[in-house]
């Protein structure tokens, strides 16, 4: 390769770490603001919950301002219930280990992560059993491996311009498995950008893989679930 190709594949690559440089570190101030959008918008939001119901002690029941008020409440809850589970995101770890139901830990995450599905045009199904799958960790650390892992997997999705794929949690000889299944048929440039999954589940003594069968692909998370010990 001649000095000029050289001298432009280098200026191309300096030019990407710098790119993903410079996105880095907007990523890095912008997780320095949340706490303060958090506290800013938690505030207002508790005032105006706070005086919704005081108003109505002073309105009928029934009445259509009451029915206002009312919607006022339920949608501070909401918004409250956000604001407190992201301030648990961001609060450093405190390596609690506790059980988890991880058929509910990602139910709990659907609501939040809806919009991400919305604008990236994704379909997606998933189907809970009604028994408990039990694992033993910290939730927050599960929680952000969770969020990493589904917004990464829409957003490749997407770009590739494929619209759904199946989350599936089961057990498997005395294994917690997520399974994300989708209709691609081919593992090539299939996405492994999951270093906070890849962590938890390292930690906890797991493996992720990923295979094709039947022309879908899985991408395959295990690792030990409690398990009652029988006396």
């Amino acid at each position: 390769m001649n000095s000029g190709l050289l001298s432009q594949e280098n200026n191309y690559r300096q030019g990407n770490e710098g790119e993903y440089s410079l996105n880095q570190n907007r990523l890095t101030v912008l997780g320095r603001l949340i706490p303060i959008i958090v506290h800013e918008v938690n505030n207002p939001i508790q005032a105006i919950s706070g005086a919704a119901a005081l108003a109505m002690e002073e309105i009928e029941d029934g009445s259509e301002v009451a029915s206002y008020l009312t919607l006022i409440q339920n949608e501070s809850r909401r918004v409250l219930a956000l604001t407190t589970f992201i301030r648990s995101l961001y609060l450093p770890s405190k390596n609690h280990k506790q059980q988890i139901n991880l058929i509910e830990c990602l139910q709990e995450l659907m609501p939040v992560l809806k919009d991400d599905f919305h604008r990236n045009g994704i379909n997606f199904v998933f189907e809970p059993l009604q028994t408990p799958i039990m694992i033993q960790g910290d939730l927050v650390e599960i929680q952000l491996a969770l969020i990493e892992t589904i917004l990464n997997l829409n957003c490749w999705l997407h770009d590739r311009n494929y619209r759904q794929y199946q989350i599936k949690v089961f057990t498997e000889q005395k294994k917690a498995v997520i399974e994300f299944v989708a209709d691609v048929g081919t593992l090539e440039d299939f996405p492994f950008n999951f270093p906070t999954m890849e962590q938890w589940v390292s930690k906890q003594g797991g493996r992720i893989f990923a295979l094709v069968v039947e022309n879908l692909s899985i991408l395959r998370f295990e690792f030990p679930s409690l398990t009652r010990v029988r006396s």
